[in-house]
């Protein structure tokens, strides 16, 4: 029951966030469907887009304050002047 739970609330709360995104992109006028298709297909398909996400999960991951999350976004971006 124990691992039915530990999977089963963070399913919901991902679901949720998609379903509430969902609704603040048809009140801006916008297709849900195009805007996660873009949004997954950018993060998960271009080589860029796959460094980045790996970039910034590990880097959240394994840092454990916030503000060391910001100091290396800074640093390391180079549209921020960093790296």
């Amino acid at each position: 029951m124990k691992f039915l739970r530990e999977l089963l609330f963070p399913l919901i709360a991902v679901i949720a966030a998609f379903l509430v995104g969902a609704i603040l992109i048809l009140i801006i006028g916008d297709d849900p469907l195009v805007a996660y298709k873009l949004l997954i297909g950018s993060a998960l398909s271009w080589p860029d887009g796959i460094g980045y996400t790996l970039f910034y999960a590990v880097a959240v991951k394994l840092i454990k304050r916030p503000e060391q999350v910001v100091e290396t976004f800074v640093v390391s971006s180079p549209r921020l002047g960093g790296g």
